[in-house]
């Protein structure tokens, strides 16, 4: 067989076909979309179907069902075990997928089950959100450098948080 007649084989048999933009969406069907890239210059933005929320410890897919996944970046045998053991405790629905972040490694069930608990009602707040709007709209923005650095930094042992301008401080406040 030649290239050209193997592929098609191939794709024949293992159920790939490729699909016109026509044939997957109809005019006027309602998607919810994330933009992960924003346009550059003569680029357009980059979008998905494929939605993923950050949370501190984890990353929670919604819409993708994998079950529970651990960030290549963890290397310890006995960490990704330990998160393992975790993820299996915690009750992930199955239509939805979650990664535990590197900043999680180190982190107890309980909260990596707060941390997912958090971001699966973000994720309800933006369905429902969805469902009630009329397209296009902007259904959820992830937070501005105030929110995600209190995401990520602020615990526990946070004794002080210092805030310039009132503004930033009625946001953090308000996150």
């Amino acid at each position: 067989l030649d290239k050209k007649e193997y592929r098609e084989e191939v794709k024949s048999s293992y159920g790939i076909k490729r699909y016109k933009i026509q044939e997957v969406i109809k005019p006027g069907q309602v998607l919810l979309i994330q933009v992960i890239k924003e346009e550059r210059g003569q680029k357009g933005a980059a979008l998905t179907t494929f939605i993923s929320l950050a949370g501190k410890y984890m990353v929670l897919m919604p819409n993708t069902p994998k079950g529970g996944g651990i960030s290549r970046k963890i290397f310890s045998s006995s960490d990704r075990q330990k998160i393992r053991n975790i993820l299996n405790e915690i009750n992930i629905p199955k239509s939805m997928g979650v990664i535990v972040r590197t900043a999680g490694a180190n982190k107890t069930k309980n909260e990596i089950d707060k941390d997912f608990q958090n971001t699966l009602k973000t994720w309800e707040d933006i369905r429902d959100k969805a469902l009630d709007s009329n397209a296009p709209s902007l259904v959820y923005e992830e937070g501005d450098i105030i929110k995600r650095s209190l995401r990520d930094i602020y615990d526990n042992d946070t004794k002080n948080v210092y805030i310039e301008g009132n503004d930033a401080y009625q946001k953090a406040k308000k996150f």
